[in-house]
């Protein structure tokens, strides 16, 4: 199985790092393949322009017997990864992961009142 990952802009991750992060550690790299792709209209429908700002990256090659929350996990440790290289732990921005299959969207988390 195949997904369509997309980072919102305000994590400020492009396809591009993600992507090579992903594939550098053994532990992902074993479940997928991450590929980075430039925008390409046709491959963007439905999805929000200003959210694959950063482009879009294609896991490929994923075993369907793997669970997506496993999936969710390794795209969060990665991310949690790439910001904690750029600041402090505690200014570290809070975000979520969002599943609509094939595409899983990770956002800036929304602040609950």
């Amino acid at each position: 199985m195949n997904y369509s990952l997309v980072i919102s802009p305000d994590l400020k991750i492009d396809a591009e790092e993600f992507s090579s992060i992903w594939n550098q550690d053994p532990a992902t790299r074993s479940i997928a393949q991450a590929e980075s792709d430039a925008l390409r209209p046709e491959k963007c429908i439905g999805l929000d322009p200003e959210l694959i700002n950063q482009g879009i990256i294609y896991l490929a090659g994923m075993a369907s017997t793997i669970a997506l929350d496993v999936v969710k996990d390794l795209i969060k440790n990665q991310i949690e990864k790439i910001l904690s290289r750029r600041s402090s732990p505690d200014i570290t921005p809070s975000f979520e992961i969002i599943v609509d299959k094939p595409v899983i969207v990770v956002r800036t988390a929304t602040k609950q009142l």
